[in-house]
Parts: C-alpha cells; structure tokens; sequence
C-alpha cells in the first residue's frame, strides 16, 4: 500500500474543507512519528514544486511565485 499523502488526489481534495475529511475518515488516521511527519513534508514540498512547473508548463509563469513562500516553509520545516 502506497501512502496517501504523496498521492495527487489528496493533496488536491486537502485544498477544499469536507472533501479530504471523507477520504480520511475511510481510510483511517494517519501515523503520528517523526518519521510520518517527515514524509508529510517531503510529499507536500514534493506537490508544490509539481503546482509551480505545471504553472509554467501552462504559460503561467506569473503564478508561479505563489509557491515560493510556501515551498520554502516546507524547506525551513525540514531542515529545523
């Protein structure tokens, strides 16, 4: 089983209140490790970077900065 963090689908349903809670609600609660928070972060800073190359894959450069501060959020939370 692959973990549902670094899955798209759940990054995407975690930006809109309700959704991601059904998915979690099934699938059951999530470890609370140092290993597993580690991983949250890895995967969330892993999608942000997806958002800003698709933003300028699609032309969209001008959004692309929207992701700096929190890809550097990710960054500073990783290397505490």
């Amino acid at each position: 089983m692959g973990d549902p963090e670094s899955d798209w689908t759940i990054f995407l349903a975690s930006r809109y209140p309700g959704m991601e809670h059904a998915f979690w609600e099934t699938y059951g609660p999530l470890a609370s490790t140092p290993g597993a928070a580690r991983r949250s972060l890895f995967s969330r800073g892993w999608h942000l970077s997806g958002v800003r190359l698709e933003r300028h894959r699609l032309g969209r450069s001008t959004d692309a900065p929207g992701t700096y501060d929190k890809v550097r959020d990710v960054l500073a939370r990783l290397t505490a």
